[in-house]
């Protein structure tokens, strides 16, 4: 909020200056100056609120060969090397029989946190949301996202083949 009120005060300055000088350079800066002010003071936080955990969904083990080939564990976690993350997780569909499990698939682009832990007994995916806080300089109307892939120890495929 104080963001905004300050580029205002700077474009208002900026504005007199340039009918006082006949220059409308200084005039064009000035609203350049107090858009980025508002834009700045609406979207960007100078704090944020705690993490908040919003959706968490268990993982299945993934059954590619070339991934687990030669591993006596479960590989819940795949890493591309674009740094993406595939993962399978169970689902209800109306496509399956009475007997069979439905999967899919999904990935993620972003940057996550691998936490593998010894005591952990169901491999999860939790995504965690925090938003940006109001305060005295911005409005704060972001969020941030961040995921975990919280899954036993020794489950993640660390090694990476060069062919």
């Amino acid at each position: 909020m104080l963001v905004i009120i300050i580029g205002t005060v700077v474009f208002v300055g900026l504005v007199a200056l340039t009918l006082k000088i006949d220059d409308s350079t200084v005039a064009f800066l000035g609203l350049i100056l107090m858009i980025t002010a508002v834009v700045m003071g609406i979207i960007f936080p100078v704090e944020y609120e705690e993490w908040e955990l919003v959706n968490e969904t268990e993982l299945v083990s993934l059954s590619n060969d070339t991934i687990a080939k030669g591993r006596g564990r479960l590989i819940y976690v795949s890493v591309s090397g674009e740094n993406t993350y595939t993962y399978r997780y169970e689902i209800s569909s109306e496509f399956g029989t009475e007997t069979s499990k439905e999967y899919k698939v999904d990935t993620i682009s972003k940057d996550v946190i691998e936490s593998e832990d010894a005591n952990c007994e169901v491999p999860v995916l939790r995504e965690y949301v925090r938003k940006g806080k109001i305060t005295i300089w911005t409005f704060g109307c972001s969020e941030e996202t961040q995921y975990v892939f919280y899954v036993p120890e020794g489950t993640i495929q660390k090694d990476v083949k060069l062919n």
